[in-house]
């Protein structure tokens, strides 16, 4: 099961905090780790209320490039979440492992275009996305023969309470549209239910978890309502490997362990007494036993 560290904006826009949640993305065995690429002005509007917001949480491509240079050396795998074509850019000189693109962003053509021309793992958001959406972005997808495509199941309405979560989506998006499905999992940080939540999504046949985490969460600083402190990753990411193990396998041969329980608890055939030629066997003169 791979699980993706998201650090989204929780970097605020410092080096030293995206550094550091890079060393506990690594430290908790997460399989990837994730970044939101963006430049504020493609993103939003000029006068939009958190132009400013996202202008400061930017960095340059000097400085993504030295990001991805210190995730290398760990090392740990990117995926870099591209929310326009200059993001895309930068990601391809981060020598990143795969692309996210956002469902904000899922009927942007020309991106979904150009990002699939590098035939890397492509995730694909589908939290408010009609079903037509996600045909179209698919359609754009797989014309540039990328086959390696996940569908992300999820959104955040901070964070997505539980009747919103609705995981009997995941088996519909499988069946629609005959992918693999993930789970972007948004559930309050630290709750019960986000351990239990990503756990369910598993058994429904999600084969990717995305989740958010801090290093601070009572900071409460950018998409803290949905993230996981540092120690709770690692608990987390333990949680998770100990949940696929459970589902083993689906053959029905029996595994070295079931076979000596079998040949310590299975009941065999023993007499009772000494039974005559042509005598019948019944349960006056057989038993059974371990």
């Amino acid at each position: 099961m791979d699980i993706v560290g998201e650090i989204a904006s929780a970097h605020e826009g410092r080096m030293s905090t995206i550094l550091k949640m890079i060393d506990v993305a690594f430290n908790s065995k997460c399989s990837y780790i994730k970044f939101q690429i963006f430049r504020a002005k493609e993103l939003v509007a000029k006068d939009h209320p958190k132009y400013e917001n996202y202008h400061i949480k930017e960095f340059s491509e000097q400085q993504w490039i030295e990001i991805a240079d210190y995730c290398h050396k760990k090392p740990i795998k990117i995926i870099a979440e591209v929310f326009d074509f200059k993001s895309l850019i930068i990601a391809r000189k981060m020598n990143v492992s795969g692309y996210k693109v956002h469902s904000s962003t899922i009927s942007d053509i020309f991106l979904l275009e150009n990002a699939s021309l590098d035939n890397k793992l492509f995730l694909l958001s589908t939290g408010g996305s009609t079903k037509e959406e996600v045909y179209k972005g698919l359609e754009i997808i797989k014309k540039n023969k990328n086959n390696k495509i996940i569908l992300m199941h999820g959104f955040q309405n901070f964070p997505t309470k539980l009747e919103n979560i609705n995981l009997n989506k995941i088996e519909t998006l499988q069946k629609e549209f005959n992918l693999p499905v993930g789970i972007q999992e948004h559930v309050e940080g630290g709750t019960l239910m986000s351990y239990i939540t990503p756990l369910l999504a598993i058994a429904k046949g999600c084969v990717m978890i995305e989740k958010h985490f801090t290093l601070d969460r009572s900071l409460k600083e950018s998409d803290y309502y949905s993230s996981l402190n540092p120690d709770e990753l690692i608990k987390f990411t333990d949680l998770v490997n100990k949940t696929v193990s459970v589902f083993g396998s689906e053959s029905f041969n029996m595994s070295n362990k079931e076979i000596e329980y079998r040949n310590l608890l299975k009941k065999s055939i023993y007499i009772l007494r000494d039974i005559k030629k042509g005598e019948t066997f019944s349960i006056e003169n057989i038993c059974f036993k371990r």
